[in-house]
């Protein structure tokens, strides 16, 4: 047998073999993204920014930030904050007003 004896057929194999192989590896990133608890910390929350951002238009996701109201809650004060003791992490607190949120 020749080096390109049958090349149509092996490189076409070989390339819908690649193809189908993408295909479920896709799908079962997305449904293992499915199973995955929420985001409980701010490292998660921003890698899961960062790969949205780096998967998806950013037109995308800018529709999904203006959708959702987690960008515009009076709940949390812009300036009151403290620091937890065990993990250095930055934690905000209430606001106790509109002009402080």
């Amino acid at each position: 047998m020749n080096a390109w004896d049958n090349m149509g057929e092996r490189y076409g194999m070989g390339m819908a073999s690649g193809l189908v192989g993408g295909t479920i590896t896709a799908y079962a990133n997305n449904y293992k993204m499915l199973k995955q608890p929420p985001v409980t910390n701010s490292k998660e929350a921003w890698a899961a920014t960062v790969n949205t951002l780096r998967t998806e238009p950013f037109e995308k996701f800018q529709k999904d930030v203006e959708s959702t109201d987690f960008g515009y809650s009076t709940e949390l004060s812009a300036t009151k904050y403290h620091t937890d003791k065990d993990t250095g992490e930055i934690i905000w607190e209430k606001a106790s007003s509109y002009e402080d949120s």
